[in-house]
This record gives C-alpha cells, structure tokens and sequence, in this order.
C-alpha cells in the first residue's frame, strides 16, 4: 500500500501492531498511532489525543485488542523503563482513555478470559472483574476533537459526555483544557 508510515520501533516495531474490527493499528512515529482501515486504504493517524503521552512513553511493549468491551489497549515504557502507562481506544465512541502511570515498566500483555494480562515488573497481573474503592487505577478520557462534546453557543460548551463503567464509589473531577484557558469542575 502507498504510505509515507510505517511501523516504529525497530526490530520491537511489531509489538505495537493489533488488529481490530476498524482494521490494523499500530505505532507509526515516536508520538503517533495509525489506523490503517479494512479496505487497504492508507494509515490514518487516530492518536493525536494522545501524541504527548507516547511522547512520553514511547516504547510500546503491547497492544491487545479487547473484543468485549470492544477496546484496544497500548502497554507503554518510558525510554528510560522505569515507568508504564496504559493508552485505552474505545472503537465505539472513537475516543482515547488513558491509565496509569504506573511505578514500574510494562513487558508484555495479553488478553485470558476477557481480561487484560500484563507482566509488570517481574509481576503477572490481571484485570480484576470488580474492584474495590481502594484499588484506583487513576484515568482520564482524552479528545483532540469536540466530537464528545456538544458545542453551545459560538465557541463555548454546554455539556460533557463520558461513557464509562461504574466500578465502586468515587469521587469524579473534571479538568477541560482549551488553547488558553483551564477549567476544573
């Protein structure tokens, strides 16, 4: 296919490569994630939300396709492999959500039994199907588009709409970041 991207990373270039039902992703610069459609059209790059995260992280280490919660996930290191961070793309709402950092470097991931299996520091962990008020996993939703956000008057915002699962008691803040201004609610 013509493309002027192809997979970044080397020799560890395929690591970031997952296959999904909108097609094939995979790392195609140091801060970018493509979409190469079904069809054989050319990549697309879909991370621009995320583009200073794999900034820095830019060691992708895994990507998992999660078909039941229809989700594709990127393990990724820091340069140095001291750090990890999880980059989460949900293909029905086309939005990016991201997890961690976490104290420690991510090596490899999977799915078992529809749930996300990662080796950290020397450690096998899976995703738990419930988890308690105390096992946090701090996250946030990213868009570099206004697509989940309905639009107001000229250039103002009338409403947020984030699409999550309810998993324990929690306290939710909301940060919107504009070209100048930051708001916290």
């Amino acid at each position: 296919l013509p493309s002027d991207v192809g997979l970044h990373g080397g020799q560890l270039g395929w690591r970031s490569l997952v296959e999904c039902s909108l097609g094939i992703m995979f790392q195609g610069l140091t801060d970018q994630i493509y979409l190469l459609p079904r069809g054989g059209t050319t990549p697309q790059p879909i991370g621009m939300a995320v583009q200073d995260l794999l900034a820095a992280f830019p060691v992708v280490t895994a990507a998992v396709y999660m078909a039941a919660d229809q989700t594709v996930r990127f393990t990724c290191n820091n340069s140095g492999g001291t750090d990890s961070m999880q980059l989460l793309y949900c293909i029905v709402e086309q939005q990016w959500v991201t997890e961690g950092p976490f104290a420690a470097p991510t090596a490899a991931a999977a799915q078992y039994q529809g749930r996300l299996v990662t080796l950290q520091g020397n450690v096998v962990r899976q995703q738990r199907a419930s988890h308690p008020p105390a096992a946090l996993i701090a996250n946030a939703w990213r868009s570099g588009t206004l697509h989940p956000f309905g639009l107001g008057q000229w250039g103002k915002v009338h409403n947020y709409q984030f699409y999550g699962e309810y998993r324990g008691d929690c306290t939710l803040t909301c940060v919107a970041t504009y070209d100048d201004l930051t708001v916290e609610t």
